[in-house]
């Protein structure tokens, strides 16, 4: 070291490897009374006294030549280190950090975009509803045979049903444009009054009474210019119009009429499986982001490059998985935004819940086996490549197996385990994927750390720390969906004094469904089946705070500390080969960096 300060070159780091036990036991206790010393000069200071008024003049193990501190810490084990990272510095390491955090949100920026498009290009499409029962005949606002009897038994009926259906349809209102008349996917458009229009019964106001207003509005409406159908005031009959066709056609798509239904169908199934596909796409590409970005960060550990990675799936999967497309089916007060659910309802579950689960269920069979593909690329390259080498050096590069990242199996057990856990309460097919991933990556992990990658350094405890950490936030964030899943309104359940469940509870004469505020959270508490799961969260809540504090005072306390463990001498165990990781903190007896010292040549002179 000394040598190397002649020359001129700076000294960075240096480690000291203790021959017995208690030297290191001394030198921890020493190195804790010096940073207590410092923070006891620090006070003095502030209250205006001499530094070294009242103090020892005991020797400082931190000082090395007048006011230069050294910063003494435990190493990490030697296989831990990223010599080629220690040159950068860690006071600017945030900024590369943040580098980092502002790349990857651009790409999930970008991934918003996309996401977004698709849903507001599915809106654009004519509406339909899941449930075609509630329009047909005894339905409470729209009955389709009573307007246009397209499934009528005479076919001369349904052919004149099909004439007078089609102006309407031709118009092709979007989703969007019926949204006053739709909600959670069901048709509340009152067209009651309009029933029998064609007969010349409607008790609407301007309807027709006898046949020659019939075959009147008839030529009015199959003209060029709409006049506006049943009601020129508003697109209800339009919107109805799309509705009832849509549900003649699911069942009676070979029929020439039902051609642009089908055409609308193919789209919109292409949008729903292109954003799958897009989401899907955006997990991997998160993966290989993740990691890339962590090794720009210049970590000085192997660990600490290893939890930035696992760090940043966890949050990116996160909010692409869930947050993002949560967001995207939530009514918010944001002009032209496609969200139209305000509650967990049928038709919320219809839309987020199943896409979710066909995205888990994607993930849970393409996580383990991306983690498998640089195996199977190295594998190809060594078949390939072979032949073609010049120099043992390329050849060993070529034959050396991928590394075994145990960061992005933590990263992606991390979010899979979240989404979950979390939506588990309302979509419990997750489970099943979750079980299916844990069972692939069982097999793959077994098969590859044993007979295909590069046996992986020692890691400390923090990446299985970091899941530990996360268990029970999942656990409570699952309660609180909960609330929310399983204290919706239309759920039967038993009620607190004040509390009601029900969205027709004046029967089939009300109009309108009553429904909680978007963000009631007290209305779900006053239901039983509200009310348990967010008791559930709170104990669970205060078990974690008490664990918290009493794990934080514990560590406070032992920070700094050490106690000898009867090791036996640092000769004796490496003659005896106790010690499991590296014997030194020497460049040269890693083996990751050998090659860069070949013996005889003048860079490896003096090591």
């Amino acid at each position: 070291t000394f040598a190397c300060v002649e020359e001129g070159y700076p000294v960075i780091t240096a480690w000291v490897a203790f021959e017995e036990e208690d030297s290191c036991v001394e030198c921890v206790k020493a190195v804790r009374a010096s940073k207590k010393h410092e923070r006891k000069m620090k006070a003095k200071k502030l209250v205006g006294l001499d530094e070294h008024d009242g103090l020892p003049g005991e020797y400082d193990v931190r000082k090395l030549e007048g006011d230069l501190t050294l910063e003494i810490k435990t190493a990490p084990p030697p296989s831990d280190i990223l010599w080629e990272n220690l040159h950068y510095s860690m006071d600017t390491f945030w900024k590369r950090e943040l580098r980092s955090n502002l790349i990857m949100w651009g790409f999930l920026i970008i991934n918003v975009f996309a996401i977004a498009g698709a849903k507001i290009t599915s809106v654009t499409l004519p509406p339909k509803i899941p449930v075609c029962e509630e329009v047909q005949a005894g339905g409470p606002f729209m009955q389709c045979p009573a307007l246009w009897n397209l499934d009528s038994d005479d076919a001369a009926v349904a052919a004149q049903a099909i004439l007078d259906i089609m102006p309407f349809v031709k118009l092709e209102k979007s989703a969007s444009a019926c949204d006053d008349f739709l909600e959670y996917d069901h048709f509340i458009g009152n067209m009651t009054k309009y029933a029998n229009w064609y007969a010349g019964t409607s008790v609407a106001t301007g309807a027709p009474t006898d046949a020659a207003g019939v075959t009147a509005f008839r030529d009015e409406t199959a003209g060029a210019v709409w006049t506006g159908g049943f009601d020129d005031t508003t697109h209800i009959d339009e919107c109805a119009a799309q509705i009832c066709y849509s549900c003649y056609c699911k069942k009676n798509t070979e029929e020439d009429f039902c051609k642009t239904y089908n055409e609308n169908e193919v789209e919109f199934n292409l949008i729903i499986v292109g954003a799958i596909c897009v989401s899907a796409t955006a997990n991997l590409i998160i993966k290989e982001l993740a990691i890339r970005l962590s090794f720009f960060e210049r970590p000085h550990s192997t660990t600490a490059r290893e939890l930035g990675i696992a760090e940043k799936m966890t949050v990116a999967l996160m909010v692409n998985m869930c947050l993002l497309p949560l967001l995207m089916t939530t009514q918010l007060a944001i002009p032209s935004w496609p969200g139209k659910f305000d509650d967990t309802s049928s038709g919320w579950f219809n839309d987020f819940g199943n896409t979710l689960v066909q995205i888990a269920l994607i993930n849970s069979i393409s996580f383990p086996f991306t983690l498998l593909s640089p195996v199977i690329i190295w594998r190809l390259l060594v078949h390939f490549l072979t032949p073609s080498v010049k120099s043992q050096r390329q050849l060993n590069e070529l034959w050396t197996p991928p590394p075994f990242l145990l960061s992005e199996r933590y990263g992606q057990m991390n979010a899979a385990f979240l989404y979950t856990i979390i939506f588990s309460s309302g979509m419990p097919l997750l489970y099943v994927g979750h079980f299916v991933k844990i069972a692939l990556d069982i097999v793959i992990d077994r098969l590859m750390l044993f007979r295909a990658c590069v046996q992986p350094p020692r890691y400390t405890g923090k990446l299985a720390a970091q899941f530990l950490y996360i268990v029970p936030v999942g656990i409570i964030l699952h309660f609180l969906f909960a609330v929310y899943m399983c204290g919706e309104r239309d759920l039967p359940t038993h009620t607190l004094a004040n509390g009601v469940f029900g969205k027709w509870p004046g029967g089939p004469d009300q109009a309108v469904a009553i429904r909680d505020s978007q963000f009631d959270f007290t209305a779900r508490l006053q239901r039983v089946n509200g009310l348990i799961p967010f008791v559930c969260a709170m104990v669970t809540a205060a078990l974690v705070l008490i664990a918290t504090i009493v794990l934080q005072v514990r560590k406070r306390k032992k920070k700094g500390q050490m106690e000898a463990e009867g090791c036996p001498p640092l000769s004796e165990a490496k003659a005896k080969k106790l010690i499991t990781d590296l014997t030194s903190y020497r460049i040269t007896d890693n083996p990751a960096y050998n090659h860069l010292f070949p013996p005889g040549e003048e860079v490896s002179e003096g090591l």
